[in-house]
This record gives C-alpha cells, sequence and structure tokens, in this order.
C-alpha cells in the first residue's frame, strides 16, 4: 500500500518507482562518473603523492567499500540513509534550523568518521535519508530529507578557526574529508521516537539489523529499503 502523510502519497521514495528510475538515468546519463568511480579515478593520481599512512585512508574509500553501503540500491536505483544532526548544544542542527535555511537545504559537512564518510562518498542525487535528532531528550527521525548535491571537499577541514572542523593533516591536495548537500522533503508531523523504533529491532522484527542500533554512534548510516519504509508506516 502507497504510504500517505498529511494527504501526501509517498509512494515516489519507493526505489522501484518508475518515475525515480527514469529521475535517476536524467542525473546519471551514460558516461557520467558517479561518486565511487571519482573516488577511484583520484586514488590513481594520489598513489604517486601520498604517504604510506594517507594512502591506507585513501584506499578506505576504494568503489569496493563504497558501493557496499548502497544497501540494495542497484545502478540508477534510489538508496536511503540516516544522518544525525545535534537536537542539543552547542553544535545543535535541528529540523526548525533545516526549516529556515534558504530553500530548505544544507551542506552536511563535519563528519569525522571515516566509515560515516565512506557513507556520504556511495550517496547519489536523488536518494534520500532519514533526519534524526540525537543528542536530547527525544531523540528520534524527524523529517526527510534528498540528496541535491553528490559528495565534494568539506572546506571546513580546512578552517583552523574551527576547532570541531579542523583537520591539521588535511590539505587543498590531499582532502580528507567531504560533504553533500540536502534539502528537506517532509517534516513529519511528529518525531518517530528511538523508544518506539527500538521494539521493532528484536530478533525477527521489522528492524532488526537496523544500524541504528547496531552501529548507534555512526552519525551517517545507510538504511534498507525495508526499514525505511517500514519506519514511514509508522508516522
Amino acid at each position: 500500500m502507497p504510504v500517505v502523510v498529511l494527504g501526501l502519497n509517498l509512494a515516489f521514495l519507493n526505489q522501484a518507482n518508475p518515475f525515480m528510475v527514469s529521475l535517476r538515468k536524467r542525473v546519471h546519463p551514460a558516461g557520467r562518473q558517479n561518486a565511487a568511480q571519482r573516488v577511484s579515478a583520484t586514488l590513481e593520481g594520489a598513489r604517486t603523492k601520498t604517504t604510506s599512512s594517507e594512502l591506507e585512508m585513501a584506499l578506505d574509500r576504494s568503489v569496493e567499500k563504497i558501493r557496499k553501503y548502497r544497501l540494495g540500491a542497484k545502478k540508477f536505483a534510489v538508496a536511503y540513509y540516516l544522518l544525525k544532526s545535534e537536537g542539543f548544544g552547542p553544535r545543535k542542527f535541528t529540523i526548525d534550523d533545516l526549516v529556515a535555511s534558504p530553500l530548505r537545504s544544507t551542506s552536511w559537512d563535519g563528519v569525522r568518521n571515516f566509515q560515516a564518510r565512506n557513507v556520504l562518498l556511495s550517496m547519489q542525487t536523488g536518494d534520500f535519508a532519514l533526519f534524526y535528532h540525537s543528542n536530547c531528550k527525544n531523540a528520534g527521525v524527524t523529517g526527510i530529507v534528498e540528496v541535491v548535491k553528490e559528495a565534494y571537499v568539506d572546506e571546513t577541514q580546512f578552517d583552523s578557526s574551527n576547532l570541531d572542523a579542523y583537520d591539521s593533516k588535511a590539505t587543498p591536495e590531499n582532502p580528507r574529508w567531504y560533504a553533500v548537500d540536502v534539502k528537506l522533503q517532509l517534516r513529519l508531523p511528529r518525531p518517530i521516537t528511538l523508544e518506539e523504533l527500538k521494539q521493532y529491532a528484536v530478533p525477527g522484527g521489522p528492524l532488526e539489523g537496523m544500524l541504528l542500533f547496531t552501529r548507534a554512534r555512526l552519525s551517517v548510516q545507510p538504511v534498507r529499503p525495508e526499514h525505511f519504509q517500514f519506519i514511514l508506516r509508522q508516522m
């Protein structure tokens, strides 16, 4: 059955929807390199000018490792993710802040975990993500965002005045961190709290194996299509 929220039919979020398949083909025409391919090409030029430790981190962005984060998504298909943003504290960025942003869009920068970075690198234009409030009293899913710009160099890693984001090992020639742009597509009528979701993550439950519960500290996570659709039905 189609998912309907506030009168909106969200069937367009289904990765098999013909419209989304058509959109994927338009935004990724034949011959255009996706994020994983771009990283692979970059590696070839980086091999001769990086130290062994830098090369090891670069190899962590290999095509094989990036592809695995597009769970259940084939070429030109939509993939789903979960993006954590702090709902409280000095680094908070809430759904209200996103609503107030120009064009309801923002750069998803500041990610400083290599596995989370690899997930960002796997994202393609037209993918969807659950916007999740963490580090607050009522942690949970508060909205749905769409990826509108694929991975690019996160400039905050070069800003020495930004203590949370600065990386002294990163250079413009050999960046270590990347960002994507996302746009709010739906603010949920009510948050779907972590406590609600936990009851479905039991063995045999519809959310069994979801990384939100097995890799709780990972701020950018792939989400299986069946998990994404189930969460939407809880609205």
